[in-house]
């Protein structure tokens, strides 16, 4: 590897690095008084730091740029089951678009991905698959998240109706056990929500 590669390398690790640090905001207190079990704002942080760890798998050199979707509290329990959204889940994504020299094995990195985490022990499975992504979840009995990876391709024929490529991009998406909270209009909630 050329001493020009290994700077290129390390400036777009810096640079995941960075963008990951960035979308990780600190923790502010969601405790639920009077509820058992853990709080909203102690099942953030571990699902924020599995977000990032799955991105850093993403090899620096085909990475083009790194930006977050949504990071906040969804309702475990539809609307009529739950209408306080007292049982809440915390959700964190990513998006990673892939730089255009590497889109054509989007699949492959994807793969790869999910393999780094089988060989500690997490079981891989496809999701439904269309001619425009590629998904798979990853569960593992001792871990309270699950972890979703989908590349997003552009469908042929829409790219070639509308004459422009949209980019290839890669979401990681997890979503932390569901706790008891006040719902979600609690001054807690609405506070580790503003917080990110």
């Amino acid at each position: 590897m050329s001493r020009g590669n290994r700077i290129r390398l390390s400036a777009a690790a810096a640079a995941l690095a960075l963008s990951l640090t960035t979308l990780t905001a600190c923790s502010a207190d969601a405790g639920a008084a009077g509820h058992s079990g853990p709080t909203l704002a102690e099942t953030k942080s571990p699902v924020q730091l599995l977000r990032n760890e799955a991105a850093t798998r993403i090899p620096p050199a085909v990475i083009e740029s790194v930006s977050q979707t949504a990071d906040v509290s969804v309702a475990c329990k539809t609307e009529a089951e739950d209408p306080k959204g007292l049982r809440r889940s915390w959700y964190s994504d990513v998006q990673v678009t892939v730089e255009a020299g590497s889109a054509w094995r989007v699949d492959t990195i994807v793969d790869d991905l999910a393999a780094s985490f089988v060989d500690q022990g997490w079981v891989a499975t496809p999701l439904d698959t269309r001619s425009d992504t590629h998904a798979l979840k990853l569960t593992k009995k001792s871990m309270p998240s699950a972890i979703r990876i989908t590349a997003h391709r552009p469908d042929p024929a829409a790219t070639a109706v509308v004459g422009t490529s949209e980019p290839v991009t890669i979401d990681l998406a997890l979503n932390g056990p569901c706790v008891d909270t006040d719902g979600a209009k609690s001054d807690a909630v609405m506070k580790l929500e503003a917080h990110g």
